[in-house]
């Protein structure tokens, strides 16, 4: 059940814009987005994310930047331990004989 389609090439170029929105409420006053073309075809892409100030918008973008270094999709980057967990427990648990299992999934 990945994304795919929010996936960041690693070394793709990331283009990056702050909006500010004093209309908002506070916790959404400030927009952050990174957009990126995927290099297979796909077109543009982006991610953003609603914080409350610049310095907040500024420290998502720099880890957005680094996650397309790696090849991380900002999804991932930005979802808990559990949605994560949940996500890649079939990858995570492939190839184990059904006894193994057994204890993983008793918790």
């Amino acid at each position: 059940m990945s994304d795919h389609t929010q996936l960041i090439p690693m070394g793709v170029k990331l283009t990056t814009d702050i909006e500010h929105r004093p209309d908002r409420r506070q916790e959404f006053r400030y927009r952050a987005r990174v957009r990126w073309t995927d290099p297979n075809g796909g077109g543009r892409k982006s991610a953003s994310s609603s914080v409350p100030t610049e310095e907040e918008a500024e420290a998502w973008i720099s880890r957005m930047e680094r996650a397309a270094g790696r090849g991380i999709t900002p999804r991932t980057l930005t979802m808990t331990l559990a949605e994560y967990g949940d996500e890649n427990w079939d990858l995570a648990m492939r190839g184990l004989e059904t006894t193994t299992l057994d204890p993983y999934t008793a918790g």
